[in-house]
């Protein structure tokens, strides 16, 4: 077992090879992102090989940051924010990295950076812990899809040819149409709280077909919570949907 310090001009790429090495899964905390095309790559891998990858990022960046979700989404990568994120953690099933440097790799040429490298089980048990902990607590951005996009367009034609009647109309579609989550896995899947479940977890449910029966996620926002096929939305997410 290894616990090392990471001096400030090798830390960008410890964390391109966090990412290269998750075989299973990985996340990077970090409150401040400016990808680089050799972590682009590491992504991409990633997303190949079917890592589970997450990133969190501070609340009030998401607007500056909305094309750079995009991008993110592009690879896979399911990405929440956090009010007030201080935190850098960057984690695979097998070690982690903890250090002062947010993902840019800018920071490690202009600023003197800190970092400790661990595979120590206990210690990446509780930095995966920690994690698990920001990912329940985090504002899940869903991928808009394809369709999506497309109706997106459509609308603001509608809008600008035939008034705001139409491009209601086409905003219901539009909203219809938006990602949800598996109330069982949290799988990415259709938006339908009468069908909240992915086809696999509704085949095993469906041999008892209990609608009380506690199941694990939010179907709307994705978040860690004590659903049911009775109540497959949070509080939060029922309250808005009002």
């Amino acid at each position: 077992m290894t616990t090392e310090v990471v001096k400030t001009h090798n830390i960008a790429a410890r964390v391109i090879d966090i990412v290269s090495d998750a075989r299973k899964r990985v996340v990077l905390v970090t409150p401040y992102i400016k990808t680089w095309g050799h972590l682009d790559e590491a992504f991409r891998g990633a997303q190949r090989r079917g890592v589970d990858s997450t990133l969190l990022f501070r609340a009030d960046k998401l607007e500056e940051y909305k094309d750079l979700v995009k991008q993110l989404h592009g690879f896979g990568i399911r990405i929440g924010t956090i009010r007030n994120l201080h935190a850098k953690v960057y984690a695979n099933e097998s070690g982690c990295l903890l250090t002062s440097m947010n993902l840019y790799d800018v920071s490690a040429q202009n600023n003197e950076e800190f970092a400790l490298y661990t595979n120590e089980p206990d210690l990446l048990r509780a930095t995966m812990e920690y994690a698990n902990d920001l990912l329940a607590k985090a504002d899940v951005i869903k991928p808009e899809s394809k369709a999506v996009a497309v109706f997106k367009s459509v609308a603001g034609a509608a809008a600008q040819s035939v008034g705001k009647a139409a491009a209601g109309a086409v905003g219901s579609v539009i909203a219809a149409m938006q990602p949800g989550s598996c109330i069982r896995c949290g799988t990415d899947m259709p938006y339908n709280p009468d069908k909240p479940m992915c086809a696999g977890c509704y085949s095993a449910w469906s041999k008892y077909k209990n609608p009380e029966y506690p199941e694990k996620f939010c179907h709307d926002c994705g978040k860690a919570h004590k659903s049911s096929m009775l109540k497959p939305v949070c509080l939060s997410c029922y309250k808005r949907a009002r």
